[in-house]
């Protein structure tokens, strides 16, 4: 080092506070004024001697002895406590000394930063959360509820997707959340601080889907904007695409969507020159889209295109024990949006909720929580009370399987009525929670027929 370069690192050292460095035998070699005039001691008087003696209270002989850092680490001196920072120093790979410094004078600047620095945090989460209402991802993973085994497959599925920027087909069944997947992926994604852009491909007319997806230039077609537009894959470039209802696309408007996933390029309607575009695409249908392929329906090479990370997204008829947490996120949500204040719901309501298969997934169970709760009263806990509705719904769904044995062939009378009355003692047993009581009184019979046709027809609970 030339005298310049021992100069500045001098003035530097001095404009630092509680500064001091020790050799490998943890002598003191270097100890600025601030800190000698802090401590009291004469600062040349120090040099040489073990820092022990200089601070006892110090932790720099164990420094040089594990040549481990110690980051803010706290020292009292004087009735102060002090926030430090000390580090071991190397020389080509070799332990010649240690180095500390102060961070912190005192707790109260410490605490006045922390306070500062979680203030930060919160503006950043806070400009984080609008920023993905106007880039489009409206949801995240922390919006998928459950703790099935089931749900917890479908979160590392989502976290394994977002890692990556292929394709990604999402399937299952309507009502099960398929768009909340597409989201939480793109959240979680590189992809997040740009834009998620969404078509519902089934609800685009046949002849305007290019036009929508690619874009078009200005006099394409009668009625054309001046100037052309974008379509969505540029309006989504450096961004992903939600193609929803996939399989809708029709089969002209899927030979062009192959070829921007193979070239990346995309050419508008009436165009005469290719946009280059990095999109990533997620897909979503509720659709066997592997027999439209067999049946020639939906294009094989844009299946296998779409088709490189797959995830099913799982019916809740698979994932009763979801219903409870769900239920009480949709209750939470609606009052919200409702201006309510629902206080929960019953144990005894979602047990009720969980004997029903629920065809429409949870958008289903959505709309049964919504009408409850238009039903109750101010500051009411979801009750079997606020579900009349839906027990005659279920009641009836419970019934279904009557027809299906006739579906058999033919059956004696007697066996059709039996099952009937199978069908709808258990259901309605079910529906209230195995309350005979409750069970017989909605079925219209007294308590002690019920026990009658319970041990004719085998019920046992």
């Amino acid at each position: 080092m030339s005298i310049l370069d021992a100069e500045l690192a001098e003035l530097v050292f001095e404009h630092m506070r509680g500064v001091i460095i020790v050799d490998t035998d943890a002598r003191v070699i270097y100890i600025n004024k601030q800190w000698a005039d802090i401590i009291g001691i004469d600062r040349d008087e120090s040099i040489g001697k073990p820092v022990k003696e200089v601070l006892p209270n110090t932790k720099m002989d164990l420094i040089v002895q594990t040549g481990k850092p110690m980051n803010s680490d706290l020292f009292e001196l004087n009735g102060k406590v002090y926030v430090c920072k000390r580090v071991p120093l190397y020389q080509d790979g070799k332990l010649i000394g240690a180095f500390s410094y102060e961070i912190f004078e005192n707790m109260k600047i410490a605490n006045e930063f922390i306070k500062m620095i979680n203030q930060m945090s919160d503006e950043l989460n806070y400009y984080r959360s609008e920023m993905r209402k106007i880039r489009g991802a409206n949801y995240s993973i922390n919006n998928i509820k459950g703790e099935s085994k089931a749900i917890k497959r479908l979160r590392q599925q989502i976290y394994d997707a977002s890692a990556s920027n292929s394709t990604v087909l999402i399937q299952g069944e309507t009502g099960t959340g398929k768009e909340l997947v597409a989201h939480a992926i793109h959240d979680l994604s590189q992809r997040s601080i740009n834009n998620l852009i969404k078509l519902n491909c089934a609800a685009i007319p046949t002849e305007l889907i290019e036009s929508e997806l690619f874009g078009y230039e200005e006099g394409a077609f009668t009625g054309a904007k001046k100037g052309g537009k974008k379509g969505k894959f540029e309006l989504a470039h450096m961004g992903s695409l939600f193609l929803d209802e996939i399989c809708e696309i029709p089969t002209q408007a899927q030979a062009k969507l192959l070829r921007v996933i193979q070239e990346r390029e995309v050419d508008r309607v009436g165009g005469f020159k290719s946009i280059p575009v990095d999109v990533r695409i997620i897909a979503a249908t509720n659709r066997d889209i592997e027999r439209m392929v067999e049946e020639k329906k939906f294009r094989e090479d844009l299946y296998y295109r779409i088709n490189v990370i797959q995830i099913v997204v799982p019916p809740l008829r698979s994932r009763k024990e979801d219903i409870g947490p769900i239920s009480r996120s949709i209750i939470e949500n609606l009052n919200r949006t409702l201006n309510m204040r629902i206080k929960g719901i019953s144990d005894k309501a979602v047990r009720m909720l969980q004997h029903y298969d629920w065809p429409g997934n949870v958008r289903e169970l959505h709309n049964v929580i919504e009408r409850a709760m238009n039903g109750a009263r101010y500051n009411d806990v979801l009750d079997e009370g606020h579900f009349e509705d839906f027990k005659d719904k279920y009641l009836s769904s419970s019934l279904t399987n009557i027809g299906k044995t006739l579906e058999r062939g033919p059956q004696p009378l007697e066996n059709i009525r039996n099952q009937a009355e199978r069908e709808a003692i258990v259901a309605a047993l079910n529906l209230f929670d195995h309350n005979k009581s409750k069970a017989a009184k909605y079925l219209h019979i007294s308590r002690p027929l019920l026990y009658q046709k319970m041990n004719r027809l085998g019920i046992k609970l």
